[in-house]
């Protein structure tokens, strides 16, 4: 490792050689002296006096993060409702911006306006066919 590094400063390469080193044995040789030689003669004999059945893992830079999945899931699930929301609020402001329709939904075009001049009592003009009540006078024709 040492040929394949010669510009690199020795602390430089101990700290890095230290780190892919398992847990148990960073412990030892952190408060171990020495040269890089001695630490790792020092590491090989640690290791052959350590139970063989276990495994030593080496993570990678994003090895480490354990709940990334289950954040992402959560950043898409919260992207999800903003945009929910936005498009609630977008159909909402178009909606408000439409001419006002009064209580009842519906559209109601200016020809079916009452006129009591017309003939018909309102209830017959409101109601057709199925008007209960009806004022006199009253020419509104039921149709059978």
């Amino acid at each position: 490792m040492r040929d394949l590094s010669s510009k690199v400063p020795e602390d430089l390469l101990k700290n890095l050689w230290l780190q892919r080193l398992p847990t148990a044995v960073q412990q030892i040789l952190a408060v171990s002296t020495g040269d890089l030689d001695a630490l790792a003669k020092m590491a090989d004999k640690v290791l052959e006096v350590t139970d063989s059945s276990s495994i030593h893992l080496v993570e990678g830079p994003n090895g480490g993060c354990k709940d990334c999945h289950t954040l992402r899931r959560q950043i898409e699930e919260l992207s999800k409702s903003v945009k929910d929301l936005q498009d609630t609020r977008t159909k909402w402001r178009r909606q408000s911006r439409s001419p006002a329709r009064g209580r009842f939904s519906g559209s109601r075009s200016s020809s079916r306006r009452f006129d009591p001049n017309a003939g018909i009592c309102w209830f017959h003009h409101k109601f057709g066919s199925t008007a209960r009540n009806c004022k006199k006078p009253c020419s509104y024709n039921q149709e059978n």
